[in-house]
């Protein structure tokens, strides 16, 4: 009987480059979109633009998958016919539905309260989370996810 060779991701170092791969690209995520919105002149006030933008981004990834996995296995991937309706219903709810009201969302605030709203000392204040300056009346902006007077549910905030 012939011994199966150990896959390369059981491999401590591999796993651990594969994860800090992972965590740059995620990281570089929001930079890379509000540098994509200057550098390619999308109109930020208009919400057809930021999901055009989305929707190419989402696509060359899709073809970049699909011919990574296909070099990979040497030979084309494709869905079976009987899965596509399984994944358009997951990409709706997944994908389209929540990336409609992230990068809208994205085209209103800072990319650094974007990024990493919880995890910096230097964004927060004891009135919560600094956001940034109103727009209209230059008056500071903050959220208190925290304050359980004005959010009985702790995950109420999150949409309004």
């Amino acid at each position: 009987m012939q011994q199966e060779k150990p896959s390369l991701l059981t491999k401590t170092p591999i796993l651990f480059l594969c994860a800090l791969l992972c965590c740059t690209l995620w990281g570089s995520a929001v930079p890379g979109i509000k540098l994509s919105y200057r550098y390619f002149g999308i109109d930020t006030a208009s919400p057809g633009s930021l999901l055009l933008f989305a929707g190419e981004r989402f696509v060359f990834a899709g073809v970049l998958t699909l011919a990574f996995g296909s070099f990979l296995e040497k030979r084309l991937l494709l869905p079976k016919r009987q899965d596509w309706r399984k994944i358009l219903i997951l990409a709706l709810f997944q994908t389209v539905l929540q990336y409609i009201a992230y990068y809208i969302a994205l085209s209103h605030t800072s990319g650094v309260a974007a990024a990493f709203p919880f995890a910096s000392y230097e964004l927060s204040d004891r009135n919560g989370i600094f956001l940034g300056l109103n727009m209209y009346n230059r008056s500071p902006a903050f959220l208190d996810p925290y304050n359980d007077y004005k959010y009985t549910n702790g995950s109420i905030w999150i949409g309004g």
